[in-house]
């Protein structure tokens, strides 16, 4: 009998030409290193078929379409700083790129000078994932942003990547780069949005350089079509004292999974990596993430809050390692999980790695139902049923979106997200 392949072929994946020698060194590189996409019977991907996002690939891409819908959505972020992608391509019409003092915003394909020390430079350390290297091989284009030290900026960073679909399915590879300079403090919202009915695999790598002392604050927001896929991968690298508060939003996919890659070297760094997951339908959604502590006293949070309704399909997968030096680590991992139905499905799979001996590090995972002593009571006070359950599972997505520690204004745009979702369930 024959072993069942662990990586799955794609011939089309190959080097992308882009007339900057040092990138098509690198997209060489990553064609030789691509081992093809993974299958179940990979590790860290067992919980995730990709079969259905490899299903929804074809060659060519569709026109813009119609942006309509998906154009409206901008109008609820923040205002600030805006790029804007459609179907891959930055979308000059919908972007709006002030000048800011200490800033620069700009597509990939309009900034690679610089570039060399940054792009592919995490993900080197991660050739088996097919979908880095491929993202590396055959990116048409992505963000750049590069805070100068000591910057300051007021207003977020809206970064909207915007799916329409077409005739034919779409394919969309994309790299991009966040570059803080040391003491600088700067807000990201990324938006990703599929209009209904539209088919595509999205596939990205986000690569997240935070000096000392510098602190980011990253929102990712998805709102992808049901017939949609999505991986995306980020890799970032944090100095002393460096912050990192990132939050994912997501109401999943067909084929829906974000991995976080955290690697700690400075002294008292903290990564705070947060989740939140509104699943119905046949969706799916995997959030993996790894944290590795590399240096004294860093600290950090892997948690991951899932609400299931339906078939969907939810995983979480956090992994903390603590090398032999990284004394004084905290590292806590927290898997909470909401089912609104008999059919839903929760896989989870929190781990520690741990070489030193002076840490404290946790992990853990719940699963269960809307509590019937708290909806009994609610409803003795004269609230419907159908009220008491949405005040429930709003109470329990708020707990994940205030801990993530972003502005207040994303906040009150989560809380209307949540309240939207349960409304047209």
């Amino acid at each position: 009998m024959f072993a069942k392949p662990v990586y799955i072929p794609d011939e089309s994946v190959a080097a992308k030409p882009s007339a900057v020698a040092w990138l098509d060194a690198r997209r060489e590189k990553a064609v030789a290193a691509f081992p093809g996409f993974p299958s179940q019977n990979v590790e860290q991907w067992k919980y995730t078929n990709v079969k259905p996002l490899l299903a929804v690939v074809a060659e060519g891409r569709p026109n813009q379409g119609d942006i309509s819908t998906a154009a409206g959505l901008l109008d609820a972020l923040p205002a600030g700083p805006r790029v804007v992608f459609v179907n891959g391509h930055y979308h000059t019409a919908l972007s709006d790129v002030p000048a800011i003092s200490g800033l620069s915003v700009e597509p990939l394909s309009k900034s690679l000078d610089g570039l060399e020390p940054y792009l592919g430079v995490l993900s080197a350390a991660d050739e088996k994932n097919g979908f880095v290297s491929a993202s590396l091989a055959q990116a048409e284009d992505g963000f750049v942003i590069r805070a100068d030290a000591d910057a300051e900026v007021s207003l977020p960073i809206v970064i909207a990547h915007i799916h329409t679909g077409g005739a034919q399915a779409e394919r969309t590879f994309t790299r991009s780069i966040i570059v803080l300079g040391e003491s600088a403090k700067l807000e990201v919202i990324e938006l990703a949005v599929g209009v209904p009915e539209a088919q595509y695999a999205a596939i990205g790598t986000t690569e997240i350089f935070i000096a000392d002392h510098a602190e980011l604050r990253h929102t990712l927001i998805q709102q992808d079509s049901a017939k949609g896929a999505e991986v995306l991968t980020r890799y970032l690298t944090q100095g002393k004292e460096s912050q990192y508060h990132g939050l994912v939003f997501t109401t999943g996919a067909k084929v829906n999974r974000v991995e976080t890659h955290a690697l700690l070297t400075g002294e008292k760094a903290h990564t705070g990596v947060h989740t939140v997951q509104l699943l119905r339908d046949e969706r799916h959604s995997d959030s993996t993430t790894r944290v590795t502590h590399d240096t004294t006293e860093a600290t950090s949070q892997q948690h991951c809050r899932m609400i299931l309704d339906d078939n969907a399909r939810g995983v979480f997968q956090g992994k903390t390692i603590v090398s032999r030096d990284a004394q004084k680590t905290d590292g806590q991992q927290l898997n909470k999980n909401l089912l609104l139905s008999r059919t839903a499905w929760v896989n989870t799979k929190p781990e520690l790695e741990i070489y030193a001996d002076d840490v404290k590090c946790s992990h853990g995972a719940t699963t269960g139902e809307l509590d019937a002593h708290s909806l009994f009571y609610l409803e003795s006070r004269g609230i419907d049923k159908a009220s008491a359950r949405r005040l429930l599972v709003e109470a329990f997505a708020e707990d994940a979106i205030t801990e993530a520690g972003v502005s207040e204004e994303i906040k009150d745009h989560l809380r209307a997200r949540v309240a939207d979702w349960m409304h047209h369930g």
